[in-house]
């Protein structure tokens, strides 16, 4: 792990106390994400026009709507709640809000829901805290629940056509076996140590932010961790983020 320094222009922006568990009188905020990530599975051509299921991003198995409205399948929270309450966090920046918008949601099918909060979401126990922190705290493991959530931000975001390029395949195989070296975008997975100027909101809706530069990695920041992807020039068409997410902090 490498130590790192948030930059002045990442600093935290406020935003309404609003809970974006639920969009309106009309069904759960997990109703539009699904309906926003289909749109944009049928414009990337993942799946076909009336179709009513979506892949999971870290599996590729198929996600119905029905399930989803149902509430088998639940909203992932990307960064773990548990990391996000008030009472974890001690200071004003990190308290805005409410902890779903300091997660930041997206969907995953339900085994790597459970999955991700067995073998990866544990690991940041304490660790999201505004504090200084010590090198021996993060394990390989942790680095993995690192890359994965960085995935996941870039899911929310760019959607179907990047995480279905084939660089990210190595990416799935390291949430599947965490304890694993199978991706080299591990070495790219870092935390500052140091109490840092924390990234909480965004005006895309959710507490992270990319660093795009033309040619090179992609660089995903949130909270107090950073990680490289494989660079994502070539997409053209990323989420139609639910309306709600992107007005919270107007």
């Amino acid at each position: 792990m490498v130590q790192f320094r948030a930059s002045d222009d990442c600093r935290p922006k406020r935003i309404r106390d609003y809970d974006w568990k639920y969009a309106d009188d009309n069904g759960p905020i997990r109703i539009k994400l699904f309906d926003a990530y289909l749109t944009n599975a049928v414009k990337t051509q993942h799946r076909s026009l009336g179709n009513t299921s979506i892949p999971c991003p870290l599996c590729l198995e198929s996600i119905e709507r029905a399930a989803v409205f149902a509430g088998t399948v639940v909203e992932e929270h990307i960064v773990p709640q548990h990391a996000t309450t008030e009472n974890k966090q001690q200071t004003p920046d990190t308290q805005m809000g409410f902890k779903n918008t300091r997660s930041g949601l997206t969907l995953t099918c339900s085994n790597c829901n459970r999955f991700k909060g067995k073998h990866l979401d544990f690991l940041l126990r304490g660790l999201v805290a505004p504090t200084r922190q010590r090198e021996d705290d993060y394990t390989f493991e942790t680095g993995t629940a690192i890359l994965i959530h960085a995935y996941l931000f870039a899911f929310a975001i760019l959607g179907y056509e990047y995480v279905y390029c084939p660089e990210l395949e190595e990416v799935r195989r390291q949430f599947h076996e965490p304890s694993v070296r199978h991706s080299a975008w591990l070495e790219h997975a870092h935390v500052n140590l140091n109490p840092p100027t924390p990234i909480v909101a965004t005006q895309s809706g959710y507490p992270c932010v990319f660093g795009r530069p033309v040619g090179q990695p992609m660089q995903v920041f949130w909270w107090r961790f950073r990680a490289s992807l494989p660079n994502a020039d070539f997409v053209m068409y990323p989420v139609d983020v639910p309306t709600l997410l992107s007005e919270l902090i107007k």
